[in-house]
């Protein structure tokens, strides 16, 4: 065999051997693991709902006046629906002015809302039949309704907080005038209020004993991954740390805690601008969709725009919910359009397992409790409503017990009314 024949075989073994690799090459599928994860989109889920802005912001209550006495609806339910039908209204020639303090007319209805709010809020609340070029830079916490015999319209009023200026619009239509007018004289499906005190913009309680349902209640809990994905920009990066019950999260620089049931988030984020209410408003509310948090029945509560600061409370069945250790309440702080501070329940309420109906006092007996306790002045009572206490039923945390009963916002905090000691229960939120 000579030279030049066994370069022939060579090479001819060359280009099998080629041939045979570029065959594996093009078949081969290595077998690693992705390194994005296809389910991230769905993790960033806390299995809640979308939210609108005239969902969010609700009235605390619904007064409706006829000549010297009030009365509201006797279900939480009733206030609710009228007050969405509200937002079906068109307002038509919105305008504003000087006024020394709210209508006083023999047939009106009082919408009070739990904090003030900005009048650039109100188109995201109601239908305007026209853009307002600038709206005026004054906050409303209390709206009224008047009917116009003559034009056959409701007055529509916006008062400001300190009672010197008056928005006021129209709505034209006849049907929605008359329906007004009806509850106010059947008055079907209400009960009297009365006011804690004589003023102009008096809190109203209810007049007589009321039975409220107690519930036990079953949770469905929040994976906590999904707030990881959530809250920080890469999960990768985050390491986890557990301290006694207390579970750390962090990256670094942002940290989440999470400790029977509640979770706070912080950023610290040093830069810092103040924003406006529909701005801080409409961010919250945005957020709060883009992970699905509103597991529950959530309407804005507080607002602080000192420190960009603001507060959704919890509800069932119409009324709020409160709990001293923050289980009820969802809260944020922003700086420069950035999250700083997040807390929130890792919780949602699921199923109602039943209960007994409880008795609680009437407004007359929690009125004069009042006003002959020694331990606080009635000028710094800010609020009294009727809500839940949230409680754990065990601490395995698989169940909430929601026990009615009386609450008081005093000196800027909710505090659970007590009549049996003669004293206020701690601080709730």
């Amino acid at each position: 065999m000579n030279f030049e024949l066994i370069k022939s075989y060579t090479l001819a073994i060359l280009v099998v051997l080629s041939l045979l690799l570029t065959f594996i090459l093009w078949n081969y599928k290595p077998n690693f693991e992705r390194v994005f994860d296809t389910d991230y989109v769905d993790e960033i889920n806390l299995g809640g709902t979308d939210k609108k802005q005239e969902e969010i912001v609700q009235p605390e209550s619904i007064i409706f006046k006829r000549h010297d006495k009030y009365f509201g609806f006797s279900s939480p339910r009733d206030t609710e629906e009228f007050y969405n039908e509200m937002q079906s209204w068109v307002l038509y020639d919105f305008w504003s002015t000087e006024t020394n303090g709210p209508p006083n007319d023999d047939y009106q209805v009082e919408v009070i809302f739990p904090d003030a709010i900005s009048l650039d809020v109100l188109p995201g609340l109601f239908d305007m039949n026209e853009d307002v070029e600038e709206l005026p830079q004054w906050s409303f916490r209390r709206m009224y309704l008047t009917l116009d015999e003559e034009t056959s319209t409701l007055n529509v009023f916006f008062l400001s907080v300190d009672g010197r200026y008056r928005a006021k619009a129209v709505v034209n239509n006849v049907a929605k005038q008359n329906n007004v007018r009806e509850h106010i004289e059947s008055l079907e499906g209400m009960v009297e209020y009365i006011p804690l005190l004589d003023t102009e913009t008096p809190i109203y309680i209810r007049k007589d004993t009321v039975n409220v349902p107690k519930h036990t209640v079953t949770i469905n809990t929040i994976d906590q991954k999904s707030l990881v994905n959530a809250l920080f920009s890469d999960p990768s990066a985050v390491r986890r740390n557990v301290i006694d019950d207390e579970t750390f999260y962090t990256d670094g620089q942002r940290q989440m805690s999470i400790n029977r049931g509640l979770m706070k988030f912080v950023n610290p984020y040093q830069s810092y601008e103040p924003m406006s209410l529909n701005d801080l408003l409409e961010r919250s509310i945005k957020d709060i969709n883009d992970h699905n948090g509103w597991t529950d029945t959530y309407h804005l509560q507080e607002i602080d725009l000192v420190n960009n600061q603001i507060q959704y409370q919890m509800h069932y069945k119409g009324y709020p919910v409160y709990n001293r250790n923050g289980l009820s309440t969802i809260k944020q702080e922003w700086h420069d359009q950035e999250r700083i501070q997040y807390n929130r329940p890792l919780f949602s309420i699921n199923d109602s397992l039943g209960g007994d109906e409880v008795e609680l006092p009437s407004g007359y007996a929690i009125k004069n409790f009042l006003q002959k306790s020694p331990n606080y002045e009635l000028d710094n009572i800010e609020n009294i409503k009727i809500g839940y206490r949230l409680s754990f039923q065990d601490s395995a945390f698989y169940t909430l017990i929601l026990e009615p009963t009386w609450y008081m916002k005093y000196n800027g905090n909710w505090q659970e009314i007590s009549m049996e000691n003669n004293m206020m229960n701690k601080e709730v939120d």
